[in-house]
């Protein structure tokens, strides 16, 4: 044990720490260990950006079907790269929400910001960069209109969605889909971050209508001025 303390005195003076590689440190291992206890065989990545998600998934040692869906041309391009020879992971170059539809997207100067939702002045406030540069028509399509496509009966669906506020539309165009669906991964908002976007209390109540309770939470995005916790990143199961 004082062998143990004498390394992390010292990593910590040069500004490191160990840890064990766990479910209890690393949040990826936690939602690899969620998937693998849910018996998962289909991965809905919501907001995939450029594809660091699905990536992750796979060096995590998920191999079952990934479907991720990015509006943004740019952002589409390196995930569709990032893809490329992997058989078992399809993406679309769409939105998804309540309604099937074309929508003016936000592009952020910080792209994984970008949102069809306007910015507030508290986001902008804390990440600068995180300002609009410039505006992309986009579709938007409902997660049921792929059931029976690429959503196939009787798939247990682990649906991860980070769409910069627009989380409730998504979930209002999935709903005949929920039966199939055991995870439901969200990033949550403990202040307005874009206007109109729900909030943390908002979505957990929302998340217990559905029957789900959260089993992880973890920090994501915090004002570097005031230190105030903006954005976490919740994991919610299926109950019983």
């Amino acid at each position: 044990m004082q062998i143990k303390n004498l390394i992390h005195k010292i990593s910590r003076k040069i500004g490191f720490d160990f840890h064990r590689y766990s479910a209890d440190h690393f949040p990826e291992l936690k939602r690899a260990r969620v998937i693998e206890k849910g018996n998962i065989n289909l991965v809905l990545d919501v907001g995939a950006s450029e594809g660091f998600y699905g990536e992750e998934l796979r060096e995590t040692g998920y191999k079952e079907r990934i479907i991720s869906f990015e509006p943004l041309a740019d952002s589409f391009q390196s995930l569709k790269k990032r893809s490329a020879g992997d058989d078992k992971w399809d993406c679309y170059n769409m939105a998804l929400g309540e309604t099937n539809s074309e929508m003016e997207m936000s592009v952020s100067g910080r792209i994984t910001s970008s949102s069809l939702l306007p910015m507030t002045e508290t986001h902008i406030n804390a990440i600068s960069s995180s300002a609009t540069v410039s505006k992309e028509l986009i579709q938007i399509r409902t997660l049921n209109s792929f059931l029976g496509i690429g959503i196939r009966a009787g798939e247990r669906i682990y649906l991860k969605i980070d769409v910069q506020g627009f989380e409730m539309f998504v979930l209002k165009g999935a709903d005949r889909i929920f039966d199939q669906v055991q995870v439901i991964e969200l990033e949550l908002s403990l202040t307005p971050l874009y206007q109109g976007g729900p909030l943390f209390i908002d979505m957990i109540k929302h998340m217990e209508t559905l029957g789900f309770m959260m089993v992880s939470l973890t920090p994501v995005f915090s004002d570097p001025q005031t230190d105030q916790l903006l954005q976490v990143d919740g994991i919610f199961k299926r109950k019983g």
